[in-house]
């Protein structure tokens, strides 16, 4: 895996996920990146890993894995940041604000720490200067839940998925319950969504990590063509192969789900509620297929 720290100076996105094409300076000239790119705008200072690869049409690329964003470091970097986020700052009233305080760094220091300073500087009132603290504020809010996604264990193509699902809600959403993402997002089953929540320190035995394995369970049946499993069978492979927990437990959890309809029991077999309804169907549509054959 190779790296490459620079600028991103342009970027056009494709579709909801966030992938893009990108233009990154770096120290020595003009890179083209291609991936996603999530949470980076233009004028941030960004860390890709991935590789180099040659597109047989658009030439050398380099590929994206992961993407790091941080606040611009270079003057241009900082003026472009500032324009792009902030409607009513412009290239030249941003270029003022550097030439006030000295440079990248100090206007950083003054923005997060002393930000009714910016005042200072001609064309700026205190408002605007509250408006510029609050989007610096966002970004670094928005950097920070990329991080904590990553603590996680999400990979940037994992969490596109999210976001493009959950938008702003997604880490609250992982926080309160993360096997939520074995049911709604794309390429998330029990086994994902248990390693992220392992991460997270959820407890092996809480119910919604039960509920889950079930469910898994169940459906890794109905992969293998069956439409019931044995509930005593379903619990035994569920506790030991899956959840590794007290069969006890699991069962208590399962009688509680086939009360509110999740499962269905028919004498010693459960079925998943939709395997259950097709079942109910299908044989209703013999019913009247041999109805229909008496009555001619």
């Amino acid at each position: 895996m190779e790296k490459i720290t620079g600028e991103l100076v342009a970027q056009r996105i494709f579709g909801n996920d966030f992938w893009a094409i990108a233009t990154i300076r770096t120290a020595k000239d003009l890179s083209t990146a291609v991936g996603k790119f999530l949470g980076a705008e233009l004028g941030d200072s960004v860390e890709l890993e991935g590789e180099w690869t040659k597109h047989p049409k658009f030439g050398k690329q380099f590929k994206v894995s992961a993407c790091r964003v941080s606040i611009p470091k270079t003057d241009n970097g900082v003026i472009a940041w500032l324009a792009t986020r902030l409607p009513n700052v412009g290239k030249g009233r941003a270029k003022a604000m550097l030439d006030h305080f000295g440079g990248a760094e100090a206007l950083w220091q003054v923005v997060e720490k002393t930000p009714e300073r910016l005042a200072e500087v001609k064309g700026i009132t205190l408002p605007r200067a509250a408006e510029i603290s609050d989007v610096y504020r966002r970004f670094r809010g928005e950097r920070d839940r990329m991080i904590r996604l990553r603590r996680w264990g999400l990979t940037t193509n994992q969490i596109a998925r999210v976001l493009a699902v959950w938008g702003d809600e997604a880490e609250e959403k992982i926080k309160a319950n993360p096997y939520e993402l074995a049911e709604h997002i794309d390429g998330f089953g029990f086994l994902r969504a248990d390693a992220i929540a392992q991460r997270m320190g959820v407890a092996r035995d809480c119910v919604a990590r039960i509920e889950c394995g079930l469910h898994h369970t169940m459906a890794q049946a109905s992969g293998h063509g069956h439409c019931f499993v044995a509930t005593g069978k379903l619990v035994k492979i569920c506790a030991a192969k899956v959840l590794r927990l007290d069969p006890d437990v699991v069962a208590r959890e399962l009688a509680k789900m086939k009360a509110r309809g999740e499962f269905v029991q028919h004498g010693a077999r459960t079925f998943s509620r939709s395997l259950d309804m097709h079942e109910r169907r299908c044989a209703d549509a013999v019913r009247r297929l041999l109805g229909a054959r008496r009555a001619s």
